[in-house]
């Protein structure tokens, strides 16, 4: 989606007026090209997701000599940097960031007693349960029921509530990645 131009300038930009700035996830601009094959180059890629509106390259593979060089060879390249760092710089202007920290009222926000608090648990609590979204449940597939265990009575293969206990097999690269399944 970083080199989604309709997505990023028409829609974010233009139609919903977005004032903040767009990164990537790690590794996009490498998969654009070589795992999308939807560039034929890693100078392609480049042009293609700063053009598009991708203000911040986050990790991965492309390295930022990579990305200096061809924003020095780009005749856009200067254009596209500028209009990123507008956006970058926009919004660190809007938080602050070059202001004295007396005029910043958040500044003295440090310890965990100043944001774990009962007001922001209830509105995450409240935003949690605006956010859920219930499926429906055809043929009770959902929730898998409990592995069958000499502990809850139940007999080989059947669950507690009598019903045959499904399996669930997670298969592939990140199958056992306990830190990519949680966002770290």
């Amino acid at each position: 989606m970083c080199a989604n131009a309709a997505l990023l300038t028409d829609k974010l930009r233009r139609e919903w007026q977005f004032k903040g700035y767009v990164v990537t996830d790690c590794n996009a601009f490498d998969a654009i090209h070589s795992e999308h094959h939807y560039t034929p180059s890693l100078q392609a890629t480049i042009n293609a997701s700063y053009g598009a509106g991708t203000d911040l390259y986050n990790c991965g593979g492309l390295r930022s000599k990579q990305l200096e060089a061809f924003m020095a060879e780009s005749p856009a390249g200067e254009a596209m940097l500028t209009e990123s760092l507008g956006h970058l710089l926009s919004v660190q202007m809007r938080l602050g960031f070059f202001d004295p920290p007396a005029l910043v009222p958040y500044s003295k926000l440090n310890t965990k007693d100043d944001v774990d608090t009962p007001h922001a648990r209830q509105l995450a609590k409240d935003a949690a349960a605006q956010s859920m979204v219930l499926l429906l449940n055809r043929d009770e597939k959902l929730p898998l029921s409990a592995p069958p265990s000499p502990l809850n009575g139940a007999s080989a293969g059947a669950s507690s509530n009598g019903r045959r206990a499904k399996k669930l097999a997670l298969i592939g690269p990140n199958a056992n990645a306990t830190k990519t399944m949680q966002g770290e």
